[in-house]
């Protein structure tokens, strides 16, 4: 009887031990530097001065993903915000980021660019050598003073690359995210400079 009770005993520590484990979990933060991306040389800027309005939103957003009690945590707007800030810079005659100022009082800035994230998704591999893919898609949306939108266009940006294991994960992610951010910015520096109706706007 004593025997069956301490049984009992170390099966209900055993089980409270893995409901505490598996409920707490653990986060994993894969925190990125500010990367380097390299783009097209531009000699042909769009003769216009933009605002470049970046919301909290945008600044802060981040890949998450919950596992088996564990989180997964890729912060993606840093570096969003950094690029974003040098593309307008590049495509742009004049740009100028706006920290809640009402654009109607610059005489300079007639025209405000918004960027928006749409999805940011990462599918991991079953093993560490399957295949993984970051997408990432931005909205970005040009309005006039009135805050009519005069171009619109929305891109995806994607990198792949090996899942990774616990040693090599880490630097996969980083890889990946580089990746789906030279794309991105690639692809938006691309709809700009093409589109014919912000270099027919007067």
């Amino acid at each position: 009887m004593k025997n069956h009770i301490k049984f009992q005993h170390r099966h209900y520590i055993t089980s409270l031990f893995l409901i505490i484990f598996f409920i707490s979990g653990c986060t994993h933060l894969y925190n990125q530097p500010l990367h380097e991306i390299n783009l097209m040389p531009v000699n042909d800027k769009i003769n216009l001065s933009v605002g470049l309005v970046m919301t909290d939103e945008f600044r802060n957003v981040k890949w998450e993903k919950k596992e088996i009690g564990d989180t997964f945590i890729l912060p993606i707007g840093e570096n969003l915000a950094h690029q974003t800030e040098q593309l307008m810079k590049r495509v742009f005659a004049n740009s100028v980021v706006l920290e809640g100022v009402n654009p109607t009082q610059n005489t300079e800035i007639k025209y405000i660019m918004t960027p928006k994230v749409i999805f940011v998704e990462q599918s991991l591999g079953a093993t560490a050598f399957s295949n993984a893919i970051l997408s990432i898609i931005v909205e970005w949306k040009l309005t006039d003073p009135k805050g009519k939108a005069v171009w619109q266009e929305t891109v995806k940006g994607v990198g792949t690359g090996q899942t990774g294991n616990i040693v090599t994960g880490g630097a996969n992610m980083e890889k990946r995210f580089k990746m789906a951010l030279q794309d991105l910015f690639e692809k938006t520096q691309e709809a700009i400079l093409s589109s014919d109706s912000l270099r027919n706007i007067t």
